[in-house]
C-alpha cells in the first residue's frame, strides 16, 4: 500500500499536476481496516514529501479522500502524528 501511495505522488509530480485526491487504498471492498491502513497512508505521504524540498513544493494541495464519516474521525485522529503542522489546510 505504502508503494501505491508513492507511485500516485510520483506520477502526479511527472505529469505537473498541483494537486491530488488520494483515497484510502483497499479499505472498500477488499477489507482493509482502516485504522491499519491510514497510518501507512499518512507515513507514505508524509515520507515522500520529506524526501527533499522539490517533492514538498511540487503540489498546492494533497486531499486524502475516504468512504465514511468513521473514516473521517480515523484520519482527524492520525493526521497530528504525521502532519503535526496541522498539515496546512482543513479536515472536512
Amino acid at each position: 500500500m505504502r508503494l501505491a501511495y508513492r507511485s500516485a505522488l510520483d506520477a502526479a509530480k511527472e505529469r505537473g499536476f498541483r494537486s491530488v485526491a488520494l483515497c484510502a487504498v483497499s479499505t472498500g471492498i477488499y477489507g482493509y481496516k482502516v485504522e491499519a491502513a491510514t497510518p501507512v497512508a499518512l507515513a507514505a505521504v508524509r515520507e515522500w514529501l520529506d524526501e527533499s524540498g522539490e517533492q514538498a513544493a511540487a503540489f498546492d494541495a494533497l486531499l486524502f479522500c475516504v468512504f465514511s464519516e468513521r473514516d473521517l474521525a480515523v484520519y482527524q485522529r492520525y493526521l497530528p502524528f504525521h502532519f503535526p503542522d496541522g498539515g496546512g489546510g482543513a479536515l472536512e
